[in-house]
């Protein structure tokens, strides 16, 4: 769609809502089968080993998003930039090149901790098959996908994964025990690495028709990789950061709790977090439209920021209110009575994962407009406010403290984001 002045409309036109309708029906399928596995792991595992298992995806989760470092969204933005076959080509080529050292590098920083730290001391073997993730990982070209234009390819990859982990575990994980002197949940790992890379496959076909060639990774190292490092680190390290506020709440509560504790919590978490992917892979979409708008002036800009904005938040506080409502029958449906104290938090994370995704948002409008380093001062604040929040509230309320720290947080990080976007909305 064309405005007057010739100018293509990014701020609501239909192709950019399209997309977004494309990514989040995909997510949503995604969900809907993670949830389905969710159902079969939680209730063979129970409420204790199913909580190790989340404290392990966390901490996986965390060295993940460290080899990444920011190039993912980088990725996205600058393909988005570029119409030339053979540019977008060096760049996909190079960028997959560097995400694989960053992970032969996350691969051999955090493998010590699942000896040292005494979280992990109860199964380091299952931590270090989560901590395998980085490696798969590395090949995700969903980023590639997103920046090239095809949102259909990377929500696809995302319902691969999400279909061959639950096809698995459905099929065969739960029989899994004793398979070779292995525990079900160490199995459950494996699957989860399968599932990775089946769905790399789908997005790496994507990409590879979009530039009508080989996807071979390129080691151009040196200069190159520091320039690319240089701009993507400031976003790298708002994703450390801002991963402290997904998981700091379940990975303290299997500190100073229990892995049980951690278990029944991560069950809520788990149901309301789905606003927050909602979030994520709705700014898929989005952040091109908004990089693109930042190239044509500050008006077109504010125009873009404010009509998504907007948006955004109506559907969050919708979700949300549904979420509070129906949450707590859903907890018992899907998981069973042994997860039945999960009800207490879910209206609560209710509350503080739609502050979270408003944060998230005004967080990637920052990276668009070029203002990556001062987006990590809310997160940043926020980041501090989830982990003291968590030591100071967790001993003495448990889980609802855990929750309501994250309400403090994820406040603080929407409040922070916003005031940091005031001259982006009105230039």
């Amino acid at each position: 769609m064309r405005r007057l002045d010739g100018h293509r409309d990014l701020s609501g036109g239909r192709r950019t809502w399209r997309d977004v309708g494309v990514l989040v029906a995909g997510q949503g399928a995604t969900q809907l089968l993670n949830l389905a596995a969710l159902a079969v792991v939680a209730r063979t595992l129970g409420a204790a080993d199913f909580g190790l298992v989340q404290v392990a995806v966390v901490m996986s989760a965390y060295a993940m998003v460290a080899a990444e470092a920011g190039l993912f969204t980088v990725g996205v933005r600058d393909l988005a930039r570029l119409d030339d076959l053979t540019a977008r080509r060096r760049l996909v080529a190079n960028r997959s090149g560097l995400l694989l050292v960053l992970a032969l590098v996350a691969m051999v920083m955090f493998a010590p901790l699942t000896r040292l730290l005494s979280l992990c001391a109860e199964d380091p073997i299952l931590f270090l098959i989560y901590l395998g993730a980085v490696m798969p990982q590395a090949f995700m070209l969903d980023w590639a996908a997103l920046g090239l234009g095809s949102a259909l390819g990377a929500g696809l990859a995302r319902v691969v994964r999400a279909a061959v982990y639950l096809l698995i575990v459905a099929a065969w994980w739960a029989t899994s025990a004793g398979l070779w002197d292995q525990p079900a949940r160490r199995w459950l790992g494996i699957v989860f690495l399968i599932s990775l890379s089946a769905g790399n496959l789908v997005a790496w076909a994507v990409v590879r028709r979009r530039l009508s060639g080989g996807l071979r990774p390129v080691f151009e190292g040196g200069r190159s990789w520091l320039a690319t490092l240089k701009t993507s680190s400031p976003v790298g390290t708002a994703n450390v950061v801002r991963r402290v506020l997904y998981g700091t709440d379940i990975l303290m509560l299997g500190i100073l709790g229990s892995a049980a504790v951690a278990g029944r919590y991560a069950a809520a978490a788990k149901l309301g977090f789905v606003l927050v992917v909602g979030v994520e892979v709705a700014l898929g979409a989005l952040l091109p439209r908004l990089s693109r708008a930042w190239s044509q002036g500050s008006q077109e800009f504010a125009l873009v920021l404010r009509r998504q904005l907007i948006v955004l938040v109506a559907v969050l506080a919708i979700a949300g209110s549904a979420g509070a409502l129906l949450g707590p029958t859903v907890i018992g449906w899907v998981f069973g009575a042994a997860f039945a104290g999960s009800t207490s938090v879910l209206p609560l994370l209710m509350i503080a994962y739609p502050l979270l995704g408003i944060g998230l948002y005004l967080h990637e409008a920052q990276i668009a407009a070029h203002r990556q380093q001062g987006a990590l001062i809310p997160l940043g604040a926020a980041a501090v406010a989830a982990v003291i929040g968590s030591f100071v509230m967790i001993p003495q309320r448990g889980a609802v403290g855990a929750a309501q720290a994250m309400i403090l947080a994820h406040g603080l990080y929407a409040l922070g984001g916003a005031l940091r976007c005031r001259s982006l909305w009105r230039p």
